[in-house]
């Protein structure tokens, strides 16, 4: 996705400018990738869901309203990350779910921001 993005073959929200920076995630997302060939993408809230954890993606507001870096990272655990790392080693949450959920939001695709605005450009010779 990130590659597509850069590209810009993501539509954004407007639906008319793509949007190199943040994705929009949604039905109008869904459409977009559909295929003839393939039909509508399968597992794309499970593949967001992952990206976001990864921190490959990072909520617009959380990015625009951040007071730190979106890098910095707490060497500190609070009971509840302590509780869910418990629980996914139990195998009670964590599981895939038999049903796919996309999340509808805005995230900012961090690998694109990181190299900039211009897309990859290569001259062969």
């Amino acid at each position: 996705m990130t590659a597509a993005a850069k590209a810009g073959l993501i539509p954004s929200q407007a639906g008319s400018q793509h949007d190199r920076f943040v994705l929009r995630t949604g039905e109008e997302l869904v459409s977009a990738l559909q295929t003839q060939e393939f039909g509508r993408p399968l597992a794309l809230g499970a593949a967001i869901d992952d990206a976001v954890r990864k921190k490959e993606l990072v909520s617009l507001n959380d990015f625009l309203g951040a007071k730190q870096s979106v890098y910095a990272k707490s060497w500190i655990l609070t009971p509840w990350q302590v509780m869910s790392w418990g629980l996914r080693q139990l195998g009670v949450v964590g599981r895939e779910s038999a049903e796919d959920k996309l999340v509808t939001g805005n995230f900012v695709i961090m690998a694109n921001v990181e190299v900039g605005q211009e897309p990859d450009v290569s001259v062969r010779g």
